[in-house]
């Protein structure tokens, strides 16, 4: 998605341009209509549409054959200019058939040229290149310069898309000398848009710059508005890929106001589409929906099919990077409805017909058109079948991961209660070898015993001040104070930093922290374990307040450091144990 929806369309070459309405007709045709020809070259091209329709209606199927195909002709080409597509190709069949009768070559290779570019604007490329070819041994029989000039740059074109940029620029360079030879002026500002624009494929961005540059210089000379919006957009395209941005932007904008100026919504949407791509390519994905959305609503207006499958393509990559997948999905199935649309079977039916009509070769394309399809059907169906798979393995490895993830709170939340059970029971213990000061065990029993027992026996000075730290903080809860530090328990014990670190080291937590923490972490979980038990929903800002703690981010830190839970998760394995005993005791 990298590349530039602008450039995509741009890509295809300016084919309309290759008739220049200030030329219409081949310099060869003699027979021509001056008002319509007028129309035309002042780019009126729905009153052209209108005024051929009423001479035709007018002169019935008895006007002369020529003149028919004159009509046919220029009408084809109106239509393309006004995006009517299939119109347009109805206008080139008419004209393949009266140009059978026909002996005028100016006028038969022109009725081959709308064919070529009417296919070639739909993006049917074998059809177009199929014409093209016809265009281009017709004319070079005949000997029509003008004609075999247009042939040769249509050919360029379709390579062009055909990723062919190379092969392209050989035959647009053999189209520029005709253009030369014959002094066509009005053709050279297509000829260096057509050659700058391949270097740019080529990414010879020197050579781009120059035929481009030369490309602005007649076509704003010329007013070609319509050039110049092609013009325009490759250089900004062509900016862009060079990482010029500013100059990028000048153009983009030179190309909108062209745009915005003639009307063309079609126009516009290609600049919103480079908007929505450039937004992509920095991985805006917001930005490239909102511009995605501006451009596919001015192509409802004014459709386009291959800017429109551009737009649906790019629309689909963002909302899919944005996780939404549901509208990722109606983009993709846009994006086929109207690939289907472009390349579909009724399309595929009309051709089929042209093919028994024009010989074998022609029907040899369609076998090799719809295998084409076949495979990539099938390869769309291996694509589905296979993000099927992954999905279901997906799910079932995040099912796995929670079960995992449940267990293992469970687990913890056992071991940490069957702690503080031998934590209470040592306490007991101690609590009964301090009061009797000697016991009845065994000498078996007697070797036993841990240092801590040993200790409670023959209490030395450290362990005597453990007891009495415990004893104290367990009575105050002195650590229930937010404030509690070091020294007023040493104050208040009558011993030193020295001793009361040994007291706890030997006997008690690492460090001063880690002990007092602990007394908070067993207070807090206490107090969710009485809310769980009257019923309430444990209320964490006011239980770490009531446990000690000055904010929740060193609660919740400290207490999974302790229980290796959050305080939730404690709190959801706590009310499931009760649950469990409830049941149990039913």
């Amino acid at each position: 998605m990298r590349k530039s929806v602008l450039a995509t369309v741009l890509s295809f070459g300016f084919i309309l341009s290759l008739s220049s309405p200030a030329n219409p007709v081949n310099s060869f045709q003699k027979i021509q209509d001056t008002a319509v020809n007028r129309l035309y070259q002042a780019y009126q091209y729905q009153a052209t549409s209108d005024l051929i329709a009423a001479k035709l209606a007018k002169g019935g199927d008895q006007a002369n054959s020529d003149l028919q195909l004159y009509y046919y002709n220029t009408l084809s080409m109106v239509h393309m200019r006004l995006n009517n597509l299939d119109s347009a190709k109805n206008c080139a069949y008419r004209s393949i058939k009266i140009a059978s009768k026909s002996m005028d070559s100016a006028l038969v290779s022109d009725a081959w040229k709308v064919m070529s570019y009417a296919y070639n604007k739909s993006g049917q490329l074998d059809s177009a290149l199929y014409f093209t070819d016809k265009l281009l041994n017709y004319s070079k029989r005949v000997g029509d310069k003008r004609q075999y000039r247009n042939a040769l740059s249509s050919m360029g074109t379709i390579l062009n898309q055909n990723q062919r940029p190379g092969d392209a620029l050989k035959y647009y360079q053999e189209a520029y000398q005709v253009t030369t030879e014959i002094g066509d002026t009005s053709s050279f500002a297509l000829s260096h848009y057509n050659l700058g624009l391949t270097f740019q494929k080529l990414k010879q961005y020197d050579s781009c710059f120059y035929y481009l540059q030369k490309a602005v210089l007649v076509a704003e000379k010329r007013k070609q508005s319509d050039l110049l919006f092609y013009v325009y957009g490759s250089m900004a395209e062509s900016y862009l890929a060079t990482g010029q941005k500013k100059e990028w932007e000048k153009y983009l904008l030179k190309t909108n106001s062209i745009a915005i100026s003639i009307g063309n919504t079609q126009f516009q949407a290609m600049c919103f589409s480079t908007l929505a791509t450039n937004a992509f390519t920095e991985e805006n994905f917001t930005g490239a929906i909102k511009y995605g959305l501006k451009a596919d609503s001015l192509l409802k207006i004014n459709p386009y099919h291959v800017l429109q499958m551009n737009v649906d393509s790019l629309m689909y990559a963002a909302c899919s990077k944005l996780s939404r997948f549901s509208e990722a999905l109606a983009w993709h199935e846009n994006f086929v409805k109207m690939k289907e649309k472009v390349i579909g079977e009724n399309q595929e039916a009309l051709l089929n017909k042209l093919m028994v009509e024009y010989g074998t070769r022609e029907k040899n394309l369609m076998i090799s058109k719809q295998n084409s399809e076949i495979r990539n059907k099938n390869i769309e169906l291996q694509l589905l079948s296979l993000l099927l798979l992954i999905t279901v393995i997906s799910v079932a490895l995040l099912t796995n991961y929670i079960i995992r993830i449940r267990r293992n709170r469970e687990s913890l939340y056992l071991k940490e209660k069957y702690l503080d059970e031998q934590i209470e029971e040592i306490a007991q213990y101690k609590n009964s070898l301090t009061k009797s000061g000697t016991t009845d065990e065994a000498p078996d029993q007697a070797e036993d015993k841990s240092p801590l027992e040993k200790s409670a026996e023959n209490p030395t000075p450290r362990f005597s001040l453990y007891l009495q730290l415990r004893e104290l903080l367990e009575a105050t809860k002195l650590y229930l104070d937010p404030e509690l530090n070091q020294q007023t328990l040493i104050a208040m014990l009558g011993t030193n930093k020295k001793y009361l670190y040994q007291a706890i080291a030997g006997y008690g937590e690492e460090n001063f922290c880690s002990l007092i923490n602990r007394y908070r972490v067993d207070e807090s979980k206490r107090l969710i374990e009485h809310n769980l038990s009257t019923g309430s929903s444990p209320n964490i800002e006011a239980i770490y307040l009531a446990s000690g703690f000055h904010s929740a981010p060193s609660f919740y830190r400290i207490f999974k450091q302790h229980t290796g839970l959050t305080p939730m998760e404690y709190s959801s394995e706590a009310l499931k144990q009760m649950k469990k005993a409830v049941n149990v005791a039913r």
